[in-house]
């Protein structure tokens, strides 16, 4: 037989299919065949909401001792492990509330500065100086836009943006006479120790503490 009637022979004969013989057939029922879907495991979620938040901690003990008391199963369990959740919840909130009131407690009380007895800021100082300026320019119509429309918070706004725009020697003066102010609070408060002094302690000995004027 020639070369090109082998290429003819081999060329005309189909190639074996390898999956539909018998034997290849046999060897794949041998083979484990894998499930086409995984079973999913969701564990049953154990409910801690707040709907019985309100339950003190001495019933939720009581409810929790119920459950504890007959022969456990999965629905007892799954009973005292929600109790005892709320239970942990209640207390810890407990614990926070007794924490934040002894926090609080402790604490001393903030001094309040009697009204008119803080050193105005410079801004403060410009504004008051410059009041019948702010005045005049609401009654005359003046608003600044998209702001509150009340006369007070019109006219404040107005200083404000005032005082945003004046030069630095406007600043320089408005310090000056803020420095003034602290000054004179300093002397005064040393006056007012002198008076004091000069009327618990006429021997002037020990001198008696007294309160500063801030």
């Amino acid at each position: 037989m020639s070369n090109a009637q082998l290429c003819c022979k081999f060329a005309s004969t189909p190639p074996p299919d390898r999956f539909n013989h018998p034997n290849a057939m046999a060897n794949m029922d041998s083979v484990p065949q894998m499930p086409t879907m995984i079973p999913e495991f969701i564990p049953e979620p154990i409910d801690t909401t707040d709907d019985e938040m309100h339950d003190t901690p001495s019933e939720l003990i009581s409810q929790l001792s119920e459950h504890l008391a007959i022969e456990f199963d999965e629905t007892t369990i799954t009973a005292a492990a929600a109790v005892a959740s709320k239970l942990l919840k209640t207390l810890k909130s407990r614990e926070r509330s007794i924490k934040k009131k002894a926090k609080k407690a402790a604490a001393p009380p903030k001094e309040r500065a009697a009204h008119g007895t803080k050193i105005p800021s410079m801004a403060a100082i410009f504004a008051k100086d410059n009041s019948e300026i702010a005045a005049k320019w609401y009654a005359d119509g003046g608003r600044v836009p998209d702001f509150n429309l009340a006369r007070g918070a019109q006219t404040a706004k107005y200083l404000a943006l005032l005082w945003r725009d004046v030069p630095d020697t406007v600043r320089d003066m408005y310090k000056t006479k803020r420095d003034a102010i602290i000054a004179d609070r300093a002397s005064a408060t040393d006056m007012a120790n002198v008076i004091h002094q000069a009327i618990v302690n006429p021997g002037g000995e020990i001198q008696d503490p007294v309160c500063p004027v801030v």
